[in-house]
C-alpha cells in the first residue's frame, strides 16, 4: 500500500520521510498513525478501445468505459478533494471531521462521505471553523 506523509515526518529503519513524501508499507498507516498519513489509492488503467467495435455498440462501449466501478469511482473521487490539512483546524479534530485543500480552497467532509457537509465545500480558510460550528449545531 502507498500513503502520502501529511503532517510531520516519519522515520522507519530505512529512511526518513517528510510531508508529501510517499511511503510504501505493508502496514495500514492511515489507521496506526491518525491524521498522520494520507492512502493512496491505485487507480487502474481502463483498457484501450477495441479497434474491432463499430456502429451504436462502439458509442456504448466507449460511454462505459469512461464510466468507472463503483470502487473506482469513489477512489477518484477521495483522490481528487486534494490534500488533508484536518490537523490545521481543531473544531474539525473534535468533530471528527476531515478538511481537504485544494486549489487555495477548503472543504470539510464527514468520515466516510464523498460529498463534503452542508455549507463546507468552496471555503476561504477563515471560514471553515465557522462552517463547521454551523454544521454541528444544525
Amino acid at each position: 500500500m502507498r500513503f502520502r506523509v501529511i503532517a510531520g515526518k516519519h522515520h522507519d529503519s530505512e529512511k526518513s520521510y517528510k510531508k508529501g513524501d510517499v511511503v510504501h508499507s505493508v502496514t495500514d498507516l492511515a489507521k496506526t498513525f491518525t491524521h498522520k498519513f494520507e492512502k493512496l489509492e491505485d487507480l487502474p488503467v481502463p483498457p484501450a478501445p477495441s479497434k474491432h467495435s463499430q456502429g451504436k455498440d462502439s458509442e456504448k462501449d466507449a460511454d462505459d468505459e469512461k464510466k468507472p466501478a463503483d470502487g473506482d469511482d469513489k477512489a477518484t473521487l477521495l483522490a481528487a478533494r486534494g490534500a488533508n490539512v484536518t490537523e490545521k483546524f481543531e473544531s474539525a479534530v473534535k468533530a471528527k471531521l476531515s478538511v481537504f485543500k485544494r486549489e487555495k480552497r477548503y472543504h470539510v467532509y464527514e468520515p466516510e462521505e464523498l460529498k463534503p457537509i452542508k455549507g463546507g465545500e468552496n471555503l476561504k480558510q477563515e471560514e471553515v471553523t465557522p462552517a463547521i460550528d454551523a454544521f454541528l449545531e444544525s
